[in-house]
């Protein structure tokens, strides 16, 4: 920040707009100038006094830039009023031109489906670590011929239908289980909130169908869905996992209208 108010001669330009801030260090800064900031997981610190304070305090001067409506709510309940809700956008989609068949690499690829759950960050430890050592959830994966691939560090059993990814994947091995899988599951913390999910927006810009926890990060986009993707309960996700298998030849999960609601639109800061 001080570098930035130093060097950078910020009367050059019309609007200032910063993709990715600190909360504390952007108040401690001298930059005065209103600034747009596009906020990612700065948020989720405001049940903090500390960071609400430091937050509250740049809101004074500077603009807030979120992704959806509920989370520009969110912020005008607790007093701050120059928000603007502008959409995330979506990442390409995928090419699926793989060098290497992984699955085959890994002799694991005779399984009629395969699920993965790509996030190791943001998704729910406690509950996947449940799944992966409950007997009920592993007989189900078995009856159905399923292969769950999971990114992450966990403790496995005996069972031959998960597969723990417990590395970095590079770009064309996370394309690759990304694309190859029949439905992607996206197990997130009760802690989610006023954030979105890259992998959800990986989803939608691949046509892929997902399951997801069900939290109001999600449940904001369920008008935009054709089907259900929420379960709160292990018996939930089994039940969800039959219905969206048998619904696999339809192709289509998303309402048409789907990636003109994630298309971002700066009009609104730019008046």
């Amino acid at each position: 920040m001080n570098y930035i108010n130093k060097f950078i001669n910020r009367s050059n330009y019309d609007l200032i707009i910063l993709s990715s801030y600190d909360t504390i260090a952007l108040s401690l800064s001298s930059i005065k100038r209103k600034l747009f900031l596009i906020n990612h997981n700065n948020l989720q610190c405001l049940n903090n006094r500390i960071k609400l304070f430091f937050f509250k305090r740049i809101s004074m001067t500077h603009a807030h830039i979120v992704f959806e409506n509920y989370i520009k709510n969110y912020l005008t309940s607790i007093g701050v009023k120059n928000v603007f809700k502008i959409s995330h956008g979506l990442p390409k989609k995928i090419k699926p031109s793989f060098k290497i068949d992984y699955l085959k690499k890994l002799k694991r690829n005779n399984f009629k489906n395969s699920i993965f759950v790509p996030s190791s960050s943001s998704s729910d430890i406690d509950f996947i670590q449940k799944i992966i050592l409950d007997v009920d959830f592993n007989n189900f994966l078995k009856s159905n011929d399923i292969l769950l691939i999971i990114k992450g560090n966990y403790k496995l059993n005996n069972c031959t239908n998960i597969l723990v990814l417990n590395k970095y994947l590079k770009d064309d091995e996370y394309n690759y289980f990304f694309i190859t899988s029949d439905i992607i599951l996206i197990p997130y913390k009760n802690s989610f909130k006023n954030r979105v999910s890259a992998v959800l927006h990986e989803c939608v810009s691949n046509n892929k169908p997902f399951i997801c926890s069900d939290i109001e990060a999600f449940r904001v986009y369920e008008s935009l869905i054709k089907y259900k993707p929420y379960f709160n309960s292990i018996n939930d996700l089994k039940n969800q996992i039959s219905g969206l298998l048998n619904c696999l030849v339809n192709k289509n999960f998303f309402q048409d209208d789907i990636k003109l609601h994630f298309t971002p639109n700066f009009k609104s800061i730019l008046k």
